[in-house]
C-alpha cells in the first residue's frame, strides 16, 4: 500500500466527509415524538406524544410556524407513551399555518398544516367553541407507520373534535371525503343568509338531520332529505358566513368530516356579489377533490368553477342569469363583461 504524503492526503479527503456523514447520521433524533392535538385559536394549546418508552427530555426544542416560534424550556420532559400539553404563547395565525416541531439537532419532527396552509382544517376560535381542537384521528399512540408530513394529505390523518381531548387519547373519528354526500354549490349573500347547496351521489335518499357546516369560526346545523343524484339547498344563518376565512368544512352527525372546500386564491372576493348571481360550483356535480384548502388544491379553474348560480339544480345547467356552460373566470373585467347589471 502506498504511504506517501499524496496518498495520505487523498485517502483522508475521502473519508473525512464519510466519517462526518456518518457522525450525522448518528447523532439524528429518531422520529418520536409527535404533534397530536392542537387548540390554534385564542388560548392556543399544543399536545405531544412520546411514542417511545422512556421519557423524553425536550428541553430547547422549538414548536414554530411561520416567522413566530416557541422554545421549550429546561426541564420539560413528556413520560413514556405519555402526552404533554404546552402553551403556545400566541404564535399562531387566525387563518391556518403551517406548524413544526424541531428537535435540538435542528431536525424537523413532526408537522401539521392546516387552514388556508394545508388540508388539515382550521378549529374554531375559542371563543365561539372553547374544546374544539385539530386532532389526529386515529390518535398518535396507535401509529404502526407514521403518516406523511405533506400539506396536501394532512387532512387525511387530522380532523376536527368539538369535544377536544388535550392530555389524553384522540376519540375522534376519521374522515370519509366524498363518501355520500358533497358540497357542491356556494353562494355568499351580503348581511348573511348565505346558501351552501349539497348534492348526494348515491342510489338513496339520504337524511343530513344533525350535521354541521364549519367554516373555521364556527359551526351550523343542518337538516333535510337530500334525494338520490339530487340537491338539498341550506341557507345559513345572519351569523354563520361562509367566506369568513374562504374555508368550508361539511361533518355528518357523528362528527365524520365528509366533505371540505377553500378558495384562497381564487377569482372573486367577496365570493358572489349582489349585482352578479355567482356561485362557486363543482362541474360536473359532486366531482372532487375533496380534500382541498385553496382554490388550486380544490381543483379550481377544473372541477370548481365560478359560474351563474343554479342551487337546487345541476350544475352548468341554464337559468337566467348563465349561459349554458359553466364560466372559466380569470379576471373581474370578464365576470361584468359575462353578466351585464342590465340582466
Amino acid at each position: 500500500m502506498d504511504f506517501s504524503p499524496r496518498s495520505i492526503i487523498v485517502w483522508f479527503s475521502v473519508l473525512l466527509p464519510l466519517s462526518l456523514g456518518l457522525a450525522s447520521a448518528a447523532q439524528a433524533e429518531p422520529r418520536v415524538i409527535f404533534i397530536n392535538e392542537v387548540v390554534a385559536q385564542g388560548a392556543e394549546v399544543i399536545e405531544l406524544y412520546n411514542s417511545q418508552l422512556a421519557p423524553k427530555n425536550l428541553s430547547g426544542w422549538r414548536i414554530k410556524e411561520g416567522a413566530e416560534e416557541k422554545v421549550l424550556p429546561g426541564g420539560t420532559v413528556i413520560p413514556g407513551h405519555g402526552y404533554l400539553a404546552l402553551s403556545l404563547d400566541g404564535i399562531l395565525g387566525d387563518i391556518g399555518g403551517e406548524l413544526i416541531l424541531i428537535d435540538l439537532l435542528g431536525e424537523r419532527q413532526d408537522a401539521v398544516s392546516y387552514g388556508q396552509l394545508g388540508s388539515a382544517p382550521l378549529p374554531p376560535g375559542s371563543s365561539l367553541s372553547a374544546t374544539t381542537t385539530l386532532c389526529r384521528a386515529p390518535d398518535a399512540s396507535t401509529f404502526s407507520i407514521v403518516p406523511p408530513d405533506d400539506p396536501d394529505t394532512d387532512g387525511l390523518y387530522w380532523t376536527l373534535d368539538p369535544t377536544g381531548t388535550i392530555g389524553g387519547t384522540n376519540d375522534a373519528p376519521a374522515q370519509l371525503l366524498g363518501s355520500n354526500i358533497e358540497i357542491n354549490e356556494i353562494r355568499s349573500n351580503p348581511g348573511g343568509g348565505d346558501q351552501v347547496e349539497l348534492y348526494n351521489h348515491t342510489n338513496n335518499t339520504l337524511l343530513v338531520n344533525g350535521w354541521s357546516l364549519c367554516n373555521g369560526v364556527g359551526f351550523e346545523s343542518i337538516s333535510g332529505a337530500v334525494p338520490a343524484h339530487g340537491f338539498l339547498v341550506i341557507t345559513t344563518g345572519a351569523t354563520f358566513d361562509v367566506d369568513a376565512v374562504e374555508l368550508l368544512y361539511l361533518f355528518d352527525a357523528g362528527g365524520v368530516r365528509r366533505d371540505q372546500l377553500g378558495w384562497t386564491g381564487g377569482p372573486l372576493d367577496p365570493l358572489a356579489p349582489e349585482s352578479v348571481q355567482l356561485c362557486f360550483g363543482r362541474f360536473h356535480d359532486g366531482d372532487g377533490p375533496n380534500l382541498g384548502y385553496s382554490w388550486a388544491s380544490s381543483g379550481g379553474g377544473s372541477a370548481l368553477l365560478v359560474m351563474g348560480c343554479t342551487l337546487g339544480g345541476p350544475n352548468g345547467g341554464t337559468s337566467d342569469v348563465e349561459t349554458p356552460q359553466p364560466v372559466w373566470v380569470t379576471t373581474w373585467g370578464q365576470v361584468k363583461a359575462r353578466y351585464p347589471t342590465s340582466r
